[in-house]
């Protein structure tokens, strides 16, 4: 049985082949995770977007009681610390900050 690592790569692969677009819904909190996907991608003429959340670690908590399938507090906090923020030099070809904005009375 392939692990999710595995099952991702092939994921990866034939996505890549098949030249369509391809959204990683990972925290890839370090320069090194995001390096797994970046040359693979750059090498087959993908323009990549980074989307960097900028939310403040009281509210990530507060949302993640909120959901059916919680993330510990100490990884959240522990995450928080650990985060790189993406830069251009690691190959993205754009980045968006996202923050923390008030819509329908949630924040």
């Amino acid at each position: 049985m392939l692990g999710r690592r595995s099952k991702e790569k092939i994921l990866l692969e034939a996505a890549v082949k098949a030249k369509i677009n391809i959204v990683i819904d990972n925290t890839n909190i370090s320069i090194a995770h995001r390096q797994k996907y970046i040359p693979l991608l750059k090498k087959n003429g993908y323009d990549i977007t980074a989307i960097y959340f900028l939310i403040n670690i009281e509210n990530a908590i507060k949302r993640n009681a909120k959901r059916k399938r919680k993330v510990p507090n100490n990884v959240i906090k522990k995450y928080a610390k650990n985060i790189v923020e993406p830069s251009f030099n690691e190959g993205f070809y754009q980045i968006k900050n996202i923050t923390e904005l008030e819509k329908n009375g949630r924040t």
